[in-house]
């Protein structure tokens, strides 16, 4: 079983599973949903690669939001939940 997300290369939901069940009372967490609206229309107007395409460089932006604080990150999907 795979911990991460093929096309952006984060953690999926088994991650995210790994991550929560591996949590300490010490350990400080903090959660950031994002949502990325725009998706289908860009796949049905310019395809799946022009989406998958601003699905990684939405991946990217946030991965390089926080790469000072060494932050787990995941791309969470169904019902619309991303990262």
């Amino acid at each position: 079983m795979s911990f991460y997300d093929p096309l952006t290369g984060l953690k999926n939901r088994r991650g995210y599973e790994d991550i929560i069940n591996n949590l300490s009372e010490e350990d400080n967490v903090s959660v950031v949903f994002c949502d990325a609206n725009g998706l289908k229309t860009t796949n049905d107007n310019f395809g799946h690669l022009s989406e998958d395409e601003l699905i990684n460089k939405i991946a990217n932006i946030i991965r390089n939001a926080f790469i000072d604080i060494n932050a787990k990150m995941l791309h969470y999907y169904g019902y619309r939940l991303r990262w």
